[in-house]
């Protein structure tokens, strides 16, 4: 008995949903890992500033909201904060307990004991502007996964074009008279987005 879907947007949206599986357990135990871990632990690896002080904010050319970071302490360790990198601030207790701030901001600039951080608006500005020793730290990177999700959706999307036509012999729908190919759907969803590198990040 063929229990194949019966058309290929079945097959991309069964594709979507493992990957937001996939992309929900790795953001789960990167907080899980962040949290075990230890601020300390987080200064040594080069993955975390703390504690920083705030410099100025402003808007730069791009009308982007950011604030200049210094880290105080430990400036001889090098570090993994580059431009387009997520972080995220913190605060850390007497206790020792960590407590992460409700934002996500963006590296713009960093060296060694300075970073300009592009901020998603002015109340995480507030938010920053709060009493408390600050923390930064690197946050989990979608940036892959968004390409992908967007590579999905762009190709389930497709009607009466090129990529529709691709996506339909790539995954053994062809039209009358096209030989039928069988392939991964990613694959050929990275071939419209070119973003080869993710291959191999489903597990089906």
């Amino acid at each position: 008995m063929n229990n194949h879907p019966k058309n290929p947007i079945i097959d991309l949206q069964q594709q979507q949903l493992l990957l937001r599986m996939e992309y929900e357990y790795e953001k789960e135990e990167f907080k899980r890992q962040t949290e075990t871990m230890g601020v300390a632990r987080k200064v040594k690896r080069g993955l975390c500033w703390y504690p920083v002080s705030l410099g100025r904010s402003y808007y730069n050319s791009l009308n982007q909201l950011v604030i200049d970071i210094t880290r105080t302490e430990n400036k001889e360790i090098e570090h993994s904060f580059e431009f387009g990198r997520p972080v995220c601030f913190f605060r850390q207790s007497f206790d020792g307990k960590v407590n992460y701030m409700n934002f996500i901001a963006t590296v713009s600039f960093a060296d060694e004991e300075r970073m300009v951080v592009v901020l998603p608006g002015a109340g995480a500005l507030a938010e920053l502007q709060t009493d408390g020793i600050l923390g930064v730290q690197l946050y989990f990177d979608e940036t892959s996964y968004r390409a992908m999700f967007e590579a999905l959706e762009d190709t389930i999307r497709a009607k009466d074009n090129r990529l529709a036509e691709l996506r339909d012999i790539l995954l053994g729908y062809p039209k009358a008279g096209i030989p039928r190919i069988i392939s991964c759907p990613l694959s050929m969803a990275e071939q419209y987005t070119g973003n080869s590198s993710q291959q191999g990040t489903l597990h089906t």
